[in-house]
C-alpha cells in the first residue's frame, strides 16, 4: 500500500488557508477591542435588566434618581452597540485603503501555510506521494462523476436551483408557497403537499451537489499539497547535488 494510509491520515488533519488565521497587529487590536466592547455591552444589558426589575417590583427604588440611572445605563448600552457595529466597517475600510499590501501579505501567509502543510509529508518517498496523488485524483473524479452524471457538467448546482425556482413559479407561485408554509402543510391541499415535497427533494439534491463540490475542492487542495511536497523534495535534492 506504500503507506498511503499514513499519508491520507496526515492529509485528513490539513486545512486550507483561512485569512482570519493570520492577523496583523491592527486586526488583533480591533478584535480585542471588539471583544471587550461586547462583554461591556452584555454587562450593561444585565445591569439594565436588573435596574428595570428593581424599579418595577419594589417601591424603594421607584424614584427619579433610579429613572436617571436606568436612562444612563440604556445610553451606555446604545453607545456600546453602536461602537460594536462600527468596528467591522472601519476594519473593512482599512483593508480597502491598503488592499495592495493586504493582498500581498495575505498571499505570503497562504504560501507559508501551504508550505507548512507540505512539510508534513517530506518523510515519504516520491513514489508514495505519487501513489497518494493517484488516489486523490481518483476520488475527485468519482465525486465529479456522481454530480455530472446526474445533473450535467459545471452548472449542476445552478441548474438545480433554477429548476427549483421555475418549478415554484409555474406550479403554485411564491405567494401560495408562503401561504402553504404559514398554514398546515397537510390541510392546504394534496397537490400543494406533493409539490412541497417535490421542491424539498430538489432543494436537498442541490444542497447535496454543493456538498459534493465542496468535498471535491478540498480533495483537490490536498492533491496540490502533495504535489508541493514532491516539488520541495526535488528542489532540496537538486540543492544538495549542486
Amino acid at each position: 500500500m506504500l503507506r498511503v494510509n499514513h499519508i491520507i491520515k496526515i492529509l485528513s488533519s490539513i486545512k486550507p488557508y483561512a485569512p482570519h488565521t493570520y492577523k496583523n497587529r491592527t486586526d488583533k487590536i480591533i478584535d480585542k477591542i471588539h471583544g471587550r466592547l461586547f462583554m461591556t455591552g452584555v454587562i450593561f444589558l444585565a445591569l439594565l435588566a436588573c435596574l428595570i426589575a428593581l424599579y418595577r417590583l419594589t417601591d424603594l427604588f421607584r424614584n427619579d434618581t433610579m429613572v436617571y440611572i436606568i436612562f444612563g445605563v440604556y445610553f451606555g448600552v446604545t453607545i456600546t452597540g453602536l461602537l460594536i457595529m462600527m468596528l467591522p466597517p472601519i476594519l473593512g475600510i482599512k483593508h480597502l485603503i491598503n488592499w495592495k499590501k493586504e493582498t500581498s501579505d495575505d498571499f505570503v501567509c497562504e504560501i507559508s501555510h501551504d508550505e507548512q502543510n507540505a512539510m508534513l509529508l517530506l518523510d515519504y518517498s516520491e513514489k508514495e506521494l505519487l501513489y497518494a496523488i493517484h488516489w486523490l485524483q481518483t476520488k475527485i473524479n468519482r465525486i465529479n462523476l456522481r454530480v455530472s452524471s446526474f445533473f450535467g457538467e459545471k452548472t449542476a448546482v445552478l441548474s438545480v436551483l433554477a429548476l427549483t425556482y421555475s418549478a415554484v413559479q409555474s406550479s403554485i407561485g411564491f405567494d401560495k408557497l408562503s401561504q402553504t408554509f404559514t398554514e398546515d402543510l397537510f390541510t392546504s391541499g394534496i397537490s400543494n403537499t406533493f409539490i412541497m415535497f417535490g421542491l424539498a427533494f430538489l432543494l436537498g439534491i442541490s444542497l447535496g451537489a454543493l456538498m459534493l463540490k465542496k468535498v471535491a475542492n478540498h480533495q483537490l487542495y490536498l492533491k496540490e499539497i502533495v504535489e508541493l511536497a514532491i516539488k520541495i523534495q526535488k528542489d532540496a535534492g537538486e540543492g544538495t547535488a549542486t
